[in-house]
């Protein structure tokens, strides 16, 4: 897939220069900040191949929601309903769909956030510090798992695979 792949998509996204990368699962080493800067190969060359950051973010994505079931399953014994907190950005819109598709072709069935959010899960309130990010890293800290990965902190762990894949 390279940048212009879609109607209108520069359209979608604004100006590329302004582009914010972050997801909620944290930030994806693509924000204008970082050495491996998503945007500065779309704007040399709009026809830039994507393909190894697409590949990067799904396994990236996918990890995470990985780790996530994993929690679940440790602290609650199942899988609860689980929510994918995406931003409007150029990774997520060149990648939307790749994103849908890779999930639905790995057995996650996809509902919408009323459905998910009615996952008594989502009426807990873990006593940790610090709050904010997920529940059920929360939960997990509360009761007393180990080894977590901070939801905020994925630099330390991110950056090492885009660096191993020159991205």
């Amino acid at each position: 897939m390279t940048f212009d792949d879609g109607p209108d998509m520069a359209d979608t996204v604004g100006p590329i220069t302004s582009v914010n990368c972050c997801v909620a699962t944290g930030r994806f080493a693509t924000c204008p900040d970082s050495p491996a800067d998503f945007a500065i190969p779309i704007r040399e060359n709009p026809h830039a191949d994507t393909g190894p950051y697409r590949d990067a973010y799904l396994r990236h994505l996918y990890s995470r929601a990985e780790y996530y079931d994993g929690l679940s399953h440790e602290v609650l014994g199942r899988s609860v309903a689980h929510v994918l907190l995406l931003h409007h950005n150029l990774i997520n819109a060149l990648f939307l769909r790749d994103v849908i598709h890779m999930f639905q072709d790995k057995g996650w069935t996809l509902i919408d956030a009323e459905t998910a959010f009615k996952d008594p899960v989502y009426s807990l309130h873990p006593d940790t510090l610090p709050a904010g990010e997920s529940v059920l890293w929360a939960l997990a800290k509360q009761h007393g798992v180990s080894g977590l990965r901070y939801p905020a902190e994925d630099d330390v762990y991110e950056k090492p695979i885009l660096d191993r894949l020159g991205l």
